[in-house]
């Protein structure tokens, strides 16, 4: 979970079970007696820790996933023989849409529609911003015909906020 580090507690000096703690997803551990101070700081280190991997892979301007962490999760897919389909969305004309109305309304377009499309995919799927004005979206045991469906209702939600976007689906088994 990123929201949260996990931190446990050991008696001094009773490090035997520590590297199974820390293989199971344990980001800490403070020895007894607790000491506030301790305890603080290292809830504090923690969260930095958190927040900088979050920062990491969050593009900043949509509130998405970036690129790379998007990169990562496809190689992850791929080395699991995860079946995947691929919906790569393109705004059309983004580049008309800076130049008639400044880069602070782009910047805005951008943030709605990745909203838009994000309110319309699953908890397991994956979406990210690809480039400039290009998202993809990763569709985890989804078949080709599903991934054209999925691709049609973004395109539908798209062109109803004044907007269009061009498509590529594709599918990897």
């Amino acid at each position: 979970n990123y929201n949260r580090p996990l931190i446990i507690l050991i008696e001094k000096n009773d490090y035997k079970n520590l590297g199974s703690a820390l293989d199971l997803g344990v980001s800490d551990y403070i020895a007894l007696p607790l000491i506030p101070e301790d305890i603080k700081a290292r809830v504090r280190i923690q969260l930095n820790q958190k927040y900088k991997l979050i920062s990491a892979n969050i593009d900043s301007l949509t509130g998405i996933y970036n690129r790379n962490y998007f990169d990562s999760q496809i190689e992850a897919f791929l080395k699991n023989n995860i079946d995947i389909s691929l919906v790569i969305i393109d705004l059309d004309l983004f580049k008309k849409v800076n130049e008639t109305h400044g880069h602070l309304a782009g910047d805005t377009a951008l943030k709605e529609i990745a909203q838009l499309i994000n309110q319309e995919v699953r908890s397991n799927d994956l979406l990210a911003r690809f480039g400039g004005e290009e998202f993809i979206l990763a569709l985890p045991n989804t078949n080709l015909n599903d991934a054209y469906l999925v691709a049609e209702r973004i395109r539908k939600i798209i062109e109803s906020s004044s907007n269009t976007a061009s498509f590529g689906v594709t599918y990897f088994k």
